[in-house]
């Protein structure tokens, strides 16, 4: 697992701890920085990056409207560790593996990485977290896009919440293989590869190696 230099300071302890225990748990459970390109990687243009602005985040509405009532019946506390992305956040119990913290699940399953940035102010950024587990580019490569498009949508999401929220780490978890995917592994590897040397040009993103 690559999580960079851990002799930074008190405060990644805290992201490094749970991002182990992140790791775990995924594993048992089944951007305006700038781009990094990647010697070697030919991935082609495919026709869901050609599509993606007729990709419609609003099939989502019902579901952000639901954290938003809830967050009106009781809002949780800012500075928390907040929870974001497709099915494996989901269906995470993260209240259960990580008790005593204050962690915030905003997971909602078959998304793809452009709709946690499209919903980025309504379920995110509003509650100021100090860290944020990401976990979503599976279904992106399933929907046909390519590693490149996961990577700029991966830059835009991290420009967007460092935008507003500046100091906030970042622990991406990286797309897990899967035997049902097992033909998308090359473009996952290449997503997870570029996403990896992006991080290590910040020291406010962790990366969690999972494969």
């Amino acid at each position: 697992t690559t999580f960079g230099n851990l002799s930074l300071a008190r405060e990644l302890e805290t992201a490094i701890e749970l991002a182990q225990r992140a790791g775990k748990t995924i594993l048992e459970h089944y951007a305006n920085g700038a781009e990094v390109q990647i010697k070697g990687d030919k991935s082609p243009v495919t026709a869901a990056d050609k599509d993606a602005k007729k990709h419609d985040p609003h099939r989502w509405d019902k579901q952000i409207a639901a954290f938003e009532k809830a967050d009106q019946e009781t809002m949780p506390p800012k500075n928390g560790i907040l929870f974001v992305g497709s099915s494996s956040i989901r269906y995470w119990n993260v209240e259960k593996s990580f008790p005593g913290k204050p962690v915030i699940n905003r997971g909602f399953g078959g998304s793809e990485i452009s709709d946690s940035l499209f919903f980025a102010d309504r379920i995110i950024i509003k509650h100021q977290p100090r860290i944020i587990v990401f976990y979503a580019g599976d279904n992106d490569l399933a929907r046909g896009k390519s590693s490149a498009r996961v990577v700029k949508d991966y830059q835009a999401f991290v420009a967007k919440i460092h935008g507003a929220l500046p100091r906030t780490r970042i622990i991406f978890v990286a797309i897990k293989p899967s035997i049902a995917r097992w033909k998308l592994i090359k473009p996952i590897r290449q997503a997870n590869s570029q996403i990896l040397e992006i991080k290590k040009k910040d020291p406010l993103q962790v990366f969690l190696d999972v494969d």
